[in-house]
């Protein structure tokens, strides 16, 4: 058995990216949400293209778990506000 051989070796990545395409979706209903994600990501290619390598991958951090913070705030709010959806 060689690795990357079976349907297993496509079908966790596939289901992953359509787990994540779901949230991204989610995230980007809210307007400044959207336009901060795009002045972040021009922030992110800015400083890939520049190869200022330390810069990039503090700002993706501070990227990723300040859009996370916001995803989990916004999917609590409504069953906080709304008990029947519990």
């Amino acid at each position: 058995m060689r690795p990357g051989s079976g349907d297993l070796s496509y079908s966790i990545p596939e289901r992953l990216h359509m787990i994540a395409e779901r949230y991204v979706l989610l995230y980007l209903e809210h307007l400044s949400h959207r336009k901060r994600a795009t002045k972040e990501h021009g922030i992110l290619l800015d400083l890939w293209l520049k190869r200022y390598i330390e810069a990039f991958w503090k700002s993706v951090h501070t990227h990723i778990s300040q859009t996370r913070r916001d995803l989990t705030s916004d999917m609590e709010y409504p069953l906080a506000t709304n008990p029947s959806k519990k």
